[in-house]
Formats: structure tokens, C-alpha cells, sequence
């Protein structure tokens, strides 16, 4: 194999093949409500299809938010052309946000929301190699009072939502739960946490 085909960008070669997307997880993320939906894309080159409206920008925004943690260097909704920035952020995403509601009578509009401040949010990517290695994005999203907190954290081993995140709670336990399943007896720790702060304006 000569050095320009290794090079190739869409070379699928096993010999030089990196990690690839093995599957994508969001609860509660856009209008994706409730319930965790899965993608399972094994690594392989996808193609993301469906109505208008259906979601699929908010799938790869997902994405983009795992891939890209600070929010000043992503622009959501890119598939669309629109160029008009502060559409969709990671607040009308972590809300549900869906629609505006005018009064009658009234002169302003309210935003229609699936989710108050008493919801949280999980973003969860896992990527495997031919070498059968493992890295899993996740981010974990909620309020305590007017502060959004943002906890990323990266695993060497493939998490789901409904098995490593379902029990929550605001003490932090559920954090430990996952370091005591995951790094007890590790000489290198299999799955790491880091916060991320920032106050949000009264909605």
C-alpha cells in the first residue's frame, strides 16, 4: 500500500482505519423526550434520512456537542444552510424548546418547551477501532437552582444511558456508583469526569 492511499480520507482499509461511531445515544435532548433513542451505526459510513423537522439535525448537533464540548466554536444546525447563528443552542435543546405561543392580544410570544429546569439531559457517543478499543463520550446536563451544570466525561468502555445513568440524583452519587463500577482495582482509570460551569438568565 503506497503512502497516498494510506493518507485517503475515505480509505476503509482495516490496516489504517481509526475509530469510528459505533453508536450514538440522547435522552432528552431537542424533541427527543423521555425516552433514550439509539443509533447503531458499527462504524460504518451512514446516511441520515427522514421528513423535514424529524430530528435529523438535532441528531448530528448531538454529535457535534460531544465532539466539540466548547460552545463558542460550534454552529448548530449547519445541514440546513441556515445561516442566521443562535437558532437552536444548547439551552433550546436542553429545554425541548418546539414552538412560540402568541396570547391573544399580546404583543410578546412564549416559547413552548417539553422540559422545565427539573429535567437533565444525557449525550452519549461510543467509538470502537479494528483493534476492538473502546472511547465513550458523555455529557450530563441539569439544574441546580439557576446554574446549568455540564459534567463531560470520556470511558474506556462502551456505557449506555439506561444501564450507567439512570439513577440519578443531585448529590453526586450516582457518579460514584460509576467510578466504583468502573475503576475499582484499575491501574489506569477506565472512566473520567470533568465539570463544566456556567449561569443561565432567568427563562
Amino acid at each position: 500500500m503506497t503512502i497516498m492511499q494510506q493518507m485517503n480520507l475515505f480509505n476503509t482499509s482495516s490496516e489504517v482505519a481509526g475509530f469510528k461511531l459505533d453508536y450514538l445515544e440522547v435522552w432528552n435532548w431537542g424533541t427527543f423526550d423521555k425516552k433514550v433513542y439509539h443509533m447503531n451505526l458499527h462504524g460504518s459510513n451512514s446516511l441520515l434520512t427522514g421528513a423535514n423537522a424529524s430530528g435529523k439535525s438535532t441528531l448530528i448537533d448531538a454529535l457535534l456537542t460531544l465532539m466539540v464540548p466548547l460552545k463558542r466554536q460550534r454552529f448548530y444546525n449547519q445541514s440546513s444552510g441556515v445561516e442566521k447563528k443562535g437558532n437552536r443552542t444548547e439551552e433550546s435543546y436542553f429545554f425541548g424548546n418546539y414552538g412560540n405561543q402568541q396570547q391573544e392580544g399580546a404583543a410578546s410570544t412564549t416559547t413552548l418547551r417539553l422540559r422545565d429546569k427539573g429535567a437533565r439531559s444525557v449525550l452519549l457517543a461510543s467509538f470502537c477501532n479494528m483493534d476492538k478499543r473502546v472511547v465513550t463520550l458523555f455529557q450530563v446536563r441539569y439544574y441546580t437552582g439557576e446554574e446549568l451544570k455540564v459534567l463531560f466525561g470520556v470511558a474506556r468502555e462502551s456505557l449506555t444511558i439506561e444501564r450507567d445513568f439512570s439513577e440519578f440524583d443531585l448529590h453526586g452519587d450516582w457518579r460514584k456508583r460509576l467510578t466504583k463500577k468502573y475503576n475499582t482495582n484499575e491501574t489506569k482509570r477506565t472512566i473520567e469526569f470533568l465539570m463544566v460551569r456556567w449561569h443561565m438568565a432567568k427563562r
